[in-house]
């Protein structure tokens, strides 16, 4: 509208828009330092905002290094390019512990063996790391040897105890190889392996109500189990039938911890005793078509094919200290220790490692073995346990060895350590004359050249006099060299006689012992006057 010189535009609000002054070429390097190192999408998503052109940003982004310092973080995981076409192709390894609680045996570690090809495990007990090297060489002679085809390659996580195994393996022609350093989703084949073991095996224990020492057989019963639990990466075949080419037999399975009545007649010491008594199934015998039962009285594992179960009573379960404590001690067992044992050479012959077998009726013999010949020299600083077999009379103690076939025994008895409180109905003989000291320690230590062949003894320790004056201050050695004098003079032993020049005098002096029955409770002191 003209309004004499003057005219009038209409009001029409124009939008503002952001503006940035540029006086050089745009630098995306700049601008990321100043909006203080954000991700590029978002630097881009900021510069589009304020409207500049991409045309004109700069083309020297390069790597900034506060970012790659100060961000690092592990990348994601790809899909392992390994793959096996057979048995033995490839087996991956790796060693459990230490575990804050010993298992009633005196492990602490185990290791395990896993076919990548069957996804079957074979399962070790440890007390040491160090006894990785000879268990593996004794486990490859036995599953070369059955399935007549060499090992080809070994993974595991390149620690310490595999260092010496590392030189074994390339000295087979085996190949090697290792995680990177803190990398253990590199060898997570291994690792869901411990998972599925540890979770099964403490859910075992939790349903009979045991102790976690008893660790060691459920994580070996958890073994055999999963060994025969269909799996999904095989197309719900077992590792047992895969491996072997033949199903597993279901029915001679028992709910771990249940009470048991094994045949025990061989063991009766005369014939109006009861043939059985009441026990705690801990498991599958390694070398047997048999069972592994614990004697809660006599503390013993009886090893036999004739049991009956009682599946719906739990010996342990009695035990309301166990119930009560057991997720507490879960909780803290599963927590790492503040202090981890020293790594040093240990005798294989302590270990006598527990393995998980396929020795049932239903499988066949290429089961771990339950004792590994001992090493040539064990280290004198770990001395193998004390250790007995409790037998028929005129039979002579075998070592065990590895077998291809299972035994013919029907019933073994092994002694094992004395457990805690928390067993039911124990039966302790101690002496409060002649107990020394109560050991931290839960094994007696003695040295024996066969010392894996079956578990601790379970024999109480009395302190053997060597002098007459310690058996005086004891009443029941004084009372036992009462006996032997009384009965010497009964059977006119000595007669008086006046001493000639010139004879030779022989003196006596007193050796004492202990004598115990044929279940291990104590017998009597037994003191004998000898001549020197």
């Amino acid at each position: 509208m003209n309004n004499g010189d003057v005219y009038s535009l209409p009001d029409v609000p124009v939008p503002a828009s952001p503006s940035v002054n540029i006086t050089t070429k745009f630098s995306l390097n700049k601008w990321h330092c100043r909006l203080g190192h954000p991700a590029l999408p978002i630097t881009q998503k900021i510069i589009s905002s304020l409207g500049i052109d991409f045309k004109d940003v700069s083309k020297d982004l390069s790597l900034c290094t506060s970012c790659a310092s100060n961000k690092s973080h592990r990348l994601p995981f790809a899909k392992s390019s390994l793959s096996s076409s057979g048995p033995l192709d490839l087996i991956y390894t790796d060693v459990w512990g230490p575990s804050r609680i010993s298992s009633v045996d005196g492990f602490r570690y185990y290791v395990i063996f896993v076919d990548h090809y069957t996804k079957y495990i074979w399962f070790y007990t440890l007390t040491h790391k160090s006894e990785v090297t000879p268990i593996f060489q004794q486990f490859k002679k036995i599953v070369e040897n059955f399935f007549q085809k060499s090992i080809k390659t070994v993974y595991s996580d390149g620690g310490g105890e595999y260092i010496s195994l590392g030189k074994f393996l390339a000295s087979c022609g085996i190949s090697h190889l290792i995680t990177p350093p803190y990398t253990p989703e590199h060898n997570g084949f291994a690792e869901r392996r411990h998972r599925h073991i540890v979770e099964t095996g403490i859910t075992l224990l939790h349903h009979a109500s045991m102790p976690l020492k008893y660790w060691s057989h459920a994580f070996l019963t958890a073994v055999y189990l999963i060994n025969r639990q269909p799996n999904t990466s095989l197309d719900f075949c077992t590792p047992y039938e895969k491996l072997f080419q033949k199903p597993p037999n279901y029915t001679k399975l028992a709910i771990f911890g249940c009470q048991c009545f094994p045949w025990l007649r061989p063991y009766m010491t005369h014939k109006l005793e009861p043939r059985s008594r009441p026990c705690i199934f801990l498991g599958y015998c390694e070398q047997q078509s048999a069972y592994r039962c614990l004697d809660p009285t006599s503390n013993k594992i009886f090893i036999s094919r004739h049991v009956v179960f009682n599946e719906s009573v739990f010996p342990f379960s009695n035990n309301l200290t166990t119930v009560t404590n057991l997720s507490s001690e879960i909780d803290n067992w599963l927590q790492p220790p503040i202090s981890y044992l020293p790594i040093s050479g240990a005798s294989l012959a302590k270990t006598s490692p527990v393995t998980h077998t396929s020795a049932q009726q239903d499988s066949p013999n290429i089961s771990n073995p339950t004792s590994l010949p001992p090493p040539t020299n064990p280290i004198a600083s770990h001395p193998p346990v004390l250790v007995t077999y409790h037998r028929r009379p005129k039979q002579k103690l075998t070592t065990p060895s590895l077998p291809i076939t299972p035994n013919t025994a029907t019933s073994t008895s092994i002694d094992i350590p004395t457990p805690n409180t928390s067993t039911p109905t124990l039966d302790h003989h101690h002496d409060p004359h002649s107990s020394p000291p109560k050991r931290i320690h839960p094994m007696t230590l003695r040295p024996r050249k066969q010392a894996n062949v079956v578990t601790h003894s379970s024999l109480p320790h009395h302190i053997i006099p060597t002098c007459v004056s310690q058996a005086l201050q004891v009443p029941e050695w004084k009372e036992a060299m009462s006996v032997e004098f009384d009965a010497l003079v009964k059977q006119g032993t000595w007669e008086l006689v006046p001493a000639q020049p010139g004879q030779n005098v022989v003196g006596c002096k007193w050796v004492y012992t202990v004598k115990y029955k044929s279940d291990g409770s104590l017998d009597r002191f037994k003191a004998r006057l000898v001549a020197k």
